[in-house]
């Protein structure tokens, strides 16, 4: 005899969230030798990073090189700084990449400051039949995810000019949902409720934002498993 499986609410993490959008069209592509730490970048033919479009708050990806038949890992990070030949980013999400590899600048990163509320609710995907005589039998295909950022209460003018590009994304872009940083769980997401927006008194801030998220893809429950690129074809590659 199968039950159905009840919507849960879990909050996961102590970390900031984090919105990243994903942009199809590169802003920059390397074309010299790459050197990689875990905090900078050399470009050999770059003297000067300003000279390039890579700009503070954008995301950079590479790859680390896999051994035999693993494939390249990816990673990325967020830059932080230009500083001169050196470009300064924060921690790559999978490790740094390898020496040679092409670096990639291809969205922007924005880390929002703590919510007054964070709910994610995993709401089960199945599909249930009440048969005769008084039983239930359902096939459950995965979990439908989706997370509500409660800034109600005030969030600063500043944060909402950080995930300006993230509240409007194009069609080719993809938008990325990290709830807590220091879990580094991500999902592909879209916009699911109007974002509401009303001045803080004279304060150069607002309040009523709630920012209300639903995944594009099917995840596994967080409790029993990982969960991160590739969702959609069992659950995916769990980076």
């Amino acid at each position: 005899m199968s039950e159905q499986k009840p919507v849960v609410q879990s909050i996961n993490g102590v970390g900031l969230p984090r919105l990243i959008v994903v942009q199809s069209t590169p802003h920059y592509t390397s074309s010299g030798a790459t050197t990689f730490t875990s905090t900078t970048v050399q470009e050999t033919g770059v003297a000067d990073w300003l000279t390039t479009p890579v700009r503070v708050n954008m995301r950079v990806a590479s790859f680390i090189t896999g051994v035999g038949d693993v494939p390249d890992k990816p990673t990325y990070a967020k830059v932080t700084a230009l500083n001169g030949a050196t470009l300064v980013v924060d921690d790559w999400t999978h490790g740094t990449p390898s020496a040679g590899q092409t670096l990639v600048a291809d969205g922007w990163v924005a880390d929002l400051p703590r919510t007054q509320e964070m709910t994610e609710i995993f709401t089960p995907d199945q599909l249930v039949h009440r048969v005769y005589p008084k039983r239930i039998v359902s096939k459950f295909f995965g979990w439908r995810y989706a997370s509500m950022l409660d800034y109600s209460r005030y969030i600063s003018a500043d944060s909402l000019l950080a995930i300006r590009r993230q509240l409007t994304p194009k069609e080719t872009d993809r938008l990325v949902l990290i709830p807590h940083r220091d879990k580094k769980f991500q999902y592909n997401v879209q916009y699911m409720n109007p974002v509401e927006l009303t001045r803080y008194g004279i304060s150069k801030g607002h309040k009523k934002v709630v920012l209300a998220f639903e995944g594009k893809e099917l995840v596994s429950f967080p409790m029993s498993s990982g969960y991160g690129l590739g969702y959609a074809t069992n659950f995916g590659n769990q980076y």
